[in-house]
């Protein structure tokens, strides 16, 4: 009979029934000792009497409290009340896959998402030596922000060569020889013989889900369940598409001809997703154009030239377009243009010439196919410095007409956009965007004086105003100035913008890093979104917006597959990746990121601290210190040298060292970003300074540090404040944030 509503089991008061299955009964609960929502699944007494199914009971809970990955439930507890076993798991709102496809076939960036959480989540399973064996859709449900996680480990089998703990090894093996266990129809051919089933079986199972997902048909089905089974040892289910190839090396029907190991299963989705998002998309990238000027210093306007033709064609969605940060670092390239076009992964390249002397522009432009070096369109264009604007819109047209896109009534007027109308103010806005890359003090000095004298030729204009908010921004950013000072002037500028013209992109942008600076992330990713809406290729929104959604512990993985798509060559882009799978728990993931992007740009600090960091959190501590230490050696008197020290003494050991490596300078620089401020607080942690720790933490989520799975769960550097009643109660502060946050 079922448990009613009231009912208490333990420290949970029964709420309403989920739902039931052959392994027991499933109830929302609630925690009545911490204040939280869980599901609770029951054993039955009638069926408790049975050892087999107890066994079995028991076996899925500690099969599944091995595994801490954010794509499996969580297990809270495993309790017994009045006679009744029970399991106390993570509560997640959303459906069953088996619901979700009840309306039909996934579309195909779901179903990229879907199936990388999939199989990510089995890999980890895998690598604890877990199999499921009962992998369906009924056994996996996505939560309402769009997480899978895998449920149902009754049939769970563990492997000889697993990596799991002493108490889950001692369980003994259920399976009968010659039994069949698992769902028709989603078992592997060798469980429907009833044979030994290993990692394996469970990529089959995956294959006919992920083949469910994009047809909406199941892969094998007959009139009964033998007509089933038999279909999985015969049939060959064919699929059409970036995905057909994974789908049918995982339904091959000899276990040896699938993948060697799950994690290459999920390398390979990676991979697919890449080629999906580039099919069927024209592609082109505007290489900067050549100054054929007498006058050097005319550098800046062929790059504002190369930058405008950019921002034209990434208001047109058919078209992919590659962004002005990866543009700018082919300047003086010597690679030819099949190279190039290989390297950005796109079919088409515009290159072009700027001759400008005084007042008059000679302007040449080709498109040429990548692939062939075949000139698909040529033109030159002459005029005066007032023709610019026309210039740039006929080079944007010519080019959307060569490649035979269409233009909607919205992308047209866009193209056709002239913020600012004056070419004396404009040549003072590009000067000012190319100083304001310079990223120094002096540059950033230099910007500020331009686009005040821009701002005095046309009077007030938004995109001045949200770019010189930027130039003060970038001050704080940059760690030249009083961050108080040049705060209070962005803020300034973004107040004036919206007065003038409420849906400007670069004043959301700008909005967005100040909402940050103040500690607001929800506001934050709010108006970077709002920016994105507006111009959705941009990759400084892109980026803030990924890299945000890591930090508040939501998925990231469509922004930045996007960022990476439109800026390739960008290697500060990889610190999106790196942080989407170390916030979730995927630290072996993230150092293979973290380690292509320290790679492409050796000499990055941040990536450096960054490798660093994931080192000591998989266990590689004297490789953490190893890059530590070449880190502050690298960067003495620098934030990044200073912490770097302070960490690998903290990993040492060495907590006379470690405290007096803190100065007022490190402190200061840390307080005003998240990353820091919790790296801080783990090296406290690792040094048994917990109330400093805790106070770091603080700051740390102050800022935007709201990855509850992460600091509640995840982060090994910070186990030994788990049980402290400060960091418990700067938990629940930190969940409920991030289960309102809103993506």
């Amino acid at each position: 009979m079922p448990l009613q509503p009231g009912t208490r089991l333990g420290n949970y008061e029964v709420l309403s029934e989920l739902g039931s299955g052959g392994m027991g009964e499933v109830y929302k609960a609630r925690d009545l000792k911490l204040g939280r929502e869980v599901a609770i699944k029951v054993l039955p007494q009638e069926m408790s009497a049975d050892p087999s199914r107890l066994r079995r009971f028991q076996q899925e809970a500690r099969a599944a409290s091995a595994l801490n990955h954010p794509n499996i439930v969580t297990i809270y507890e495993i309790g017994e009340h009045n006679g009744t076993p029970f399991i106390a798991m993570e509560y997640v709102k959303g459906r069953t896959l088996r619901e979700i496809l009840a309306d039909g076939p996934l579309p195909n960036d779901k179903l990229i998402r879907y199936a990388t959480q999939l199989a990510e989540g089995l890999a980890k399973a895998h690598q604890a030596g877990i199999v499921h064996r009962d992998l369906k859709p009924e056994n996996i449900i996505i939560s309402d922000d769009g997480y899978v996680k895998i449920l149902d480990f009754g049939l769970a089998k563990l492997l000889p060569e697993g990596e799991v703990g002493a108490e889950l090894s001692t369980l003994a093996r259920e399976t009968t020889p010659g039994a069949i266990l698992g769902t028709v129809g989603y078992m592997s051919p060798e469980q429907a013989k009833g044979q030994d089933a290993d990692f394996r079986a469970d990529q089959f199972s995956l294959g006919a889900i992920l083949f469910e997902m994009a047809t909406g048909k199941r892969a094998f089905e007959g009139g009964t369940p033998a007509e089933t089974l038999s279909a999985v040892l015969r049939d060959e289910p064919k699929l059409d598409g970036a995905f057909s190839e994974i789908v049918g090396r995982c339904l091959r029907k000899s276990a040896d001809q699938r993948w060697p190991s799950t994690r290459e299963l999920v390398a390979a989705i990676g991979k697919a997703e890449s080629l999906h998002r580039r099919m069927n998309v024209p592609s082109v990238a505007v290489l900067p154009f050549s100054n054929v000027s007498a006058d050097p210093e005319q550098e800046y306007f062929c790059d504002g030239m190369t930058d405008e033709i950019i921002a034209d064609l990434s208001k047109i969605r058919a078209l992919r377009v590659i962004s002005r940060t990866s543009i700018m670092r082919l300047k003086h390239t010597d690679k030819d243009l099949r190279t190039i076009g290989h390297e950005l992964n796109v079919r088409y390249l515009l290159e072009g010439t700027v001759r400008k002397s005084a007042n008059s522009l000679r302007i040449t432009a080709r498109l040429i196919d990548a692939a062939d070096d075949v000139h698909l369109w040529a033109e030159k264009y002459s005029g005066t410095l007032e023709d610019v604007f026309d210039i740039q819109e006929r080079v944007s047209r010519a080019i959307v007409q060569a490649l035979h896109v269409t233009l909607t009534h919205d992308e047209a007027r866009r193209v056709a956009e002239r913020p600012i109308q004056d070419v004396r103010a404009y040549e003072c806005y590009l000067r000012a965007r190319h100083e304001i890359w310079v990223f120094t003090k002096e540059g950033l000095d230099r910007a500020l004086d331009l686009l005040r004298r821009g701002l005095d030729i046309v009077g007030e204009n938004a995109l001045l105003h949200a770019t010189l908010g930027t130039a003060y921004w970038q001050h704080i950013n940059a760690g030249v100035g009083s961050v108080e000072h040049y705060l209070q002037k962005a803020e300034e500028c973004a107040a004036r913008v919206f007065k003038l013209e409420p849906e400007c992109a670069p004043g959301h942008y700008l909005r967005g890093l100040i909402w940050l600076t103040r500690g607001n992330i929800q506001e934050a990713v709010k108006a970077h979104k709002r920016a994105l809406a507006l111009d959705p290729d941009n990759p400084e929104a892109l980026f803030m917006h990924a890299a945000l959604l890591s930090a508040a512990g939501k998925d990231s993985t469509a922004a930045a597959a996007r960022l990476l798509d439109i800026d390739p060559l960008t290697p500060h882009n990889l610190v999106v990746p790196t942080w989407g799978h170390m916030f979730h728990g995927r630290f072996s993931l993230a150092e293979a990121e973290c380690r292509r992007w320290l790679e492409r740009d050796q000499n990055n600090p941040l990536a450096a601290l960054c490798l660093g960091e994931l080192l000591a959190r998989i266990g590689s501590i004297d490789e953490a210190r190893g890059v530590f230490d070449q880190l502050a050696d690298r960067n003495p008197n620098t934030m990044f040298g200073q912490l770097a020290q302070f960490l690998s003494h903290t990993l040492r050991g060495n907590k006379a060292d470690a405290l007096a490596a803190v100065n007022s300078d490190l402190t200061e620089a840390a307080r005003w970003d998240m990353q820091y401020s919790w790296e801080m607080a783990s090296g406290y942690a690792l040094i048994d300074e917990r109330d400093k720790a805790i106070d770091w933490l603080e700051t740390a989520t102050h800022q935007g540090m709201i990855c509850y799975p992460f600091l509640s769960q995840y982060d090994p550097l910070l186990e030994n404040l788990r049980q402290e009643p400060r960091f418990k109660e700067l938990m629940e502060d930190v969940r409920s944030q991030w289960e309102r946050f809103e993506v």
